[in-house]
Order: C-alpha cells, then structure tokens, then sequence
C-alpha cells in the first residue's frame, strides 16, 4: 500500500501524470482512494524512485502505514496507531513531518501538536529509536486531507530545484511563449514514452519537450517550420549535453514524413506569443492531427495543447484519434489552454 502526495497547482493533470508514469514503467496499480492532493494505492511492483524520478507533479510517493478519517482529537490518532508495529525504526533516527492541505483537521489537531504527541507514542514503543529533525533516517509523514489524516512513511521525494536551474531563460536561446519545464515534463509523462522509445514534437520551438524527454532517457524527433527555431532548439540540447539523443530538423507539421514514431507531445503555436506562419489555427490543428496519425504508432499516445476557444476533439476524432482526457488550464483572462491526450487506435 503507498500514497502519493500530489502538487496542488492544478485539479487533475497531478494524478494523471501520476497514472501514466507508472503505466511507462510498467507499474502495476490498483487506484484505492483519492483525497486532495492524495492518492492511495496498492502495487506488487512500486519503484518508488523510478516513479519520482519522472514526474514533475508528484511530490513525494511513500509507503502506507493507516488512513484515520474525521479525527478531532489527538487521542483518536494515537489510537488508531496502537496497533502499528514500529520495530522497522529499531536503531534509527526519525522525524515526524505533518503536512496539511487546505487546513481541514480541526485546530486541536495543528501540525506542532501532531509531530509532538505521535513523536513522543513512537519513541514509547521503540526505544531504541531516537528523534533527530535534522537528517533522520526515517521520515514518518502525516497529511491532512479531506477530513482524514494519511501517515506513512517517506519512500521517495522529487526535487524541485531542478526544474528552477532549467527555466527558459538559463538556455542559450530563448523565445517568448514558451512552457516552463515543469509543465513540458508533464506534457511528455502523459504521452507515455518509455526508455528506448522514440518521441515526436513537431511544434519543438526552443525544445522544451525534447530536453525533458531525453533527460529521461527517451530518444526524441523535433521539428518546426522556422529555421530560427530548429538552430535554437539545436543550441539548448547541446547546452544539456542531450544533442546524442535528439534529432531536429526543419519540417511542417502538417506533412510529416518521419518513420513511425512511439508517442507524440507538442504545443502548437496559438497565433499569439508564437506565429501560425498565417494559417488559421483551427486548419493547423486540423492538418496537424491528419499527418500526426500516419506516423504515430497504433496504440500510441499525443499529447497536444490548443486554447479554449478552438474546439479540437472533433478534429482529433476525424482523424482517428481517441480523446481519453481533457484538461482545461487559465493561463491568463485571454487565453485558457486545454490539454488534450488521446490515442491512436486504428
């Protein structure tokens, strides 16, 4: 049994980024329970670690120890634990770490308390444990949530700092309009690639997407239409080091021509920040999702961007494409952007 901790800053793409990792790496999971910014599940093959080494919306991914819905009081916490065999912190340090979300518990129930009183019942239980707040062995994690209080115990922990040392304007070439690296991360989580598979962005621009993917170890193809573009693209890859695992090339997107390919994440220009070279953006996407399907394999995933005023599901019906989810994302009062996954499926 595990949970997840999910980032709060959007209502669904964090869990189903989440779904789809595992889904990558061949994780077996049987979804249990869904709070705010919590998931429970149960898996015979969790890689913690794998999954966290993916995901830009995860958190962190520990291992389950009880689930206590509606405590008002300490004394229901300490309760609930009575039967939990502590034994695994035998001769180790450990921290008590609270986390609440949206503050649902009741004031009783504040975050010094809790780390206080459930630190003091384990020490009780385990003497030969000690407390250390610095650099514990163990974490032991308590997350309020919807009226109820997960504990577990930290497995794995994303590093965000990461995603701070690659903002668009560390690389070599920058262009207005582009995706923090957080969000392209997710784009490609979603379109499932696994190790070894190749991915396509043919809307690559400065190449967000492709240095996201091959930092995960996913051979990529990038193309866009401006030569400006496709000479960036080369500049940041190579600025990574990830130019080996990266082909970009001048093309559009509409006539693509490239041998089959495992998944596709893009971003296609909406016309503003980025230029639709004069074409109306609804015809772009229509011409687009037509060539996407001859080069995508079947079963295979896309990931695709489009503002909310250009209603694209038909489109990605007409050419053969399952619309599995749909995400809508307010960017600013102009401009709302609805992430699209589908599937290829003939």
């Amino acid at each position: 049994m595990y949970y997840a901790m999910l980032s709060g800053e959007h209502h669904s793409l964090p869990l189903s980024e989440l779904k789809a990792v595992m889904e990558s790496e061949g994780i077996i999971y049987k979804m249990l329970r869904v709070l705010d910014q919590v998931a429970i599940f149960s898996s015979p093959n969790m890689s913690p670690r794998k999954v966290i080494s993916r995901t830009a919306m995860t958190k962190e991914i520990g291992s389950l120890i009880t689930v206590i819905d509606r405590p008002t009081r300490i004394q229901d916490v300490l309760t609930s634990v009575r039967d939990v065999d502590w034994s695994f912190l035998e001769k180790k340090t450990f921290a008590v770490r609270v986390k609440h979300v949206k503050r649902y518990l009741k004031k009783e129930l504040t975050t010094l308390k809790l780390e206080r009183e459930l630190g003091a019942y384990i020490l009780s239980k385990c003497h030969s444990a000690k407390v250390d707040l610095s650099r514990p062995d163990v974490v032991v994690k308590c997350i309020a949530s919807n009226n109820t209080l997960v504990i577990g115990v930290v497995l794995a922990a994303l590093d965000t700092k990461q995603f701070t040392l690659r903002k668009p304007r560390t690389r070599p070439f920058f262009h207005p309009g582009v995706l923090s690296p957080k969000l392209s991360r997710v784009f490609v989580n979603l379109s499932r690639p696994r190790r070894g598979d190749i991915l396509l962005d043919p809307f690559c621009g400065s190449g967000g997407f492709l240095i996201e993917a091959a930092l995960m170890g996913i051979y990529c193809i990038g193309s866009d239409i401006s030569d400006e573009m496709v000479s960036g693209a080369r500049k940041n890859l190579a600025f990574y080091g990830l130019d080996k695992l990266v082909d970009i090339v001048q093309c559009d997107a509409v006539s693509l021509s490239y041998r089959k390919v495992n998944s596709v994440s893009t971003d296609p220009p909406y016309g503003r920040a980025t230029t639709t070279m004069g074409r109306i953006v609804r015809d772009l996407l229509e011409g687009f999702l037509n060539s996407v399907c001859n080069v995508l394999d079947r079963g295979g995933y896309i990931v695709y961007a489009t503002p909310k005023t250009v209603d694209s599901i038909p489109l990605a019906k007409e050419a053969g494409l399952s619309v599995l989810e749909v995400h809508e994302m307010r960017v600013h009062r102009s401009l709302t952007r609805i992430i699209v996954v589908a599937r290829r499926e003939v």
